[in-house]
């Protein structure tokens, strides 16, 4: 089955799982021009949000949108993806996987009460953000990745707390290099990265606290490097 839209902007979900959205199965379609594939946009913090099977789903250049809800092994190793969705599958251990997409078209890696998880050694290039971060996560890594000639590099959005960005490149860029958005969480930590010549702000820290930024090289980034507010 083909699943489309005809536009590219935000409102243009393929499947967005809400807060009554579980138990179906979504399998062996085909996801064409969407903004996201697959996203889930629950706002609720139950793992049922997650309680759904999502598997054999392509993207129009038959790519694999893989959905995760239990912890992953090396399944997703060396991959090369349209979308990764990572929904409560704590401790998980994601490398090596590369997202090349076209026209920002999909997050690179969706994370959705995820904890205690590592994602390294990964690309995610021209998505709508690279890293996708949100609801509860706590306790993941982020390292040795690059996002580049995106949205957004990577995106922390409502109560992720305690995560480590580390080692990452995170350049070119259309908005911010990482952004947290709207009571994005506290105690995160972004040290070792690169971060240059996004459009906006290198980081840009909105309603975040007890974030630390510690030996980052921030340089060439258009309004500013760092922005707290």
């Amino acid at each position: 089955r083909l699943i489309t839209t005809s536009t590219r902007g935000r409102s243009g979900q393929g499947v967005s799982f809400g807060n009554n959205s579980y138990y179906n199965n979504i399998s062996n379609n085909t996801f064409i021009n969407n903004t996201n594939d697959i996203l889930v946009s629950s706002t609720s913090l139950s793992t049922l949000s997650c309680a759904n099977v999502v598997y054999g789903n392509l993207d129009a250049n038959g790519r694999q949108i893989r959905y995760y809800n239990s912890t992953v092994g090396t399944d997703a190793d060396n991959t090369v993806l349209s979308a990764l969705v990572l929904c409560d599958a704590d401790n998980s251990t994601i490398n090596n996987v590369t997202i090349n997409n076209t026209g920002y078209l999909n997050n690179g890696v969706l994370l959705f009460l995820m904890n205690n998880s590592v994602i390294n050694n990964s690309v995610f290039t021209d998505t709508a953000s690279g890293l996708y971060l949100t609801f509860d996560s706590m306790n993941n890594t982020v390292s040795n990745s690059r996002m580049d000639n995106g949205i957004l590099g990577i995106y922390i959005l409502r109560g992720a707390l305690n995560n480590t960005i580390v080692n990452n490149t995170v350049v070119d860029n259309f908005d911010n290099g990482i952004d947290f958005n709207s009571l994005a969480g506290n105690h995160n930590n972004i040290s070792n990265n690169n971060i240059s010549r996004n459009v906006r702000q290198g980081i840009n820290i909105f309603s975040g606290s007890y974030t630390i930024i510690n030996n980052n090289t921030i340089q060439a980034n258009l309004v500013h490097s760092i922005l707290l507010s």
